[in-house]
């Protein structure tokens, strides 16, 4: 719906199962068939090097995070490179690692409740270009400045949990 909605939009896909040609094909087909071009859907292969699987991030504007399962290293990513991370808040720890990490970043507009919210939320935010160019400049800033990267806090607070937990065994 994404690429019905957003005119001139493009999907482009990184995985080692979508690397495969038959996947691809097959990939490719769905999308025809619900009434999308083949060229507004790229398949990326394997990177040989870290620094050119994160240069990728730039030829995106938005990251669509995966459902159920959310993505983790994959949401840092591209949260690194400048890129907003759209996901789905799920039930399980599995579909809530991305949001943690959003709401950690003070990105609650990019967490949606179900997928009516995530097409909304996402067309809204690839309509804000002032927003879109502040965070490919920031967001590093903002993830080196957050909890995220303070390894004092997040030791304090791992020992305040352990000191709950065992006052509750006494």
């Amino acid at each position: 719906l994404l690429l019905k909605n957003i005119e001139n939009s493009r999907l482009v896909l990184k995985s080692s199962v979508a690397a495969d040609k038959k996947v691809q094909e097959t990939l490719i087909k769905k999308f025809e068939k619900n009434g999308i071009e083949k060229n507004r859907i790229s398949c990326l292969t394997k990177t040989n090097t870290a620094n050119d699987h994160l240069k990728m991030y730039n030829l995106i504007d938005i990251a669509l995070d995966t459902f159920p399962f959310n993505g983790a290293t994959t949401t840092v990513e591209a949260l690194w490179m400048g890129l907003p991370v759209m996901t789905i808040k799920g039930n399980s720890h599995h579909g809530r690692v991305s949001t943690s990490i959003l709401k950690t970043l003070d990105m609650n507009y990019c967490v949606a409740r179900d997928k009516d919210d995530f097409i909304a939320k996402t067309i809204d935010l690839i309509k804000d270009k002032d927003r879109l160019s502040y965070l490919r400049k920031n967001l590093r800033n903002q993830i080196i400045n957050s909890p995220l990267c303070n390894g004092k806090l997040f030791a304090q607070n791992i020992e305040n949990e352990y000191s709950q937990m065992f006052k509750k065994l006494k």
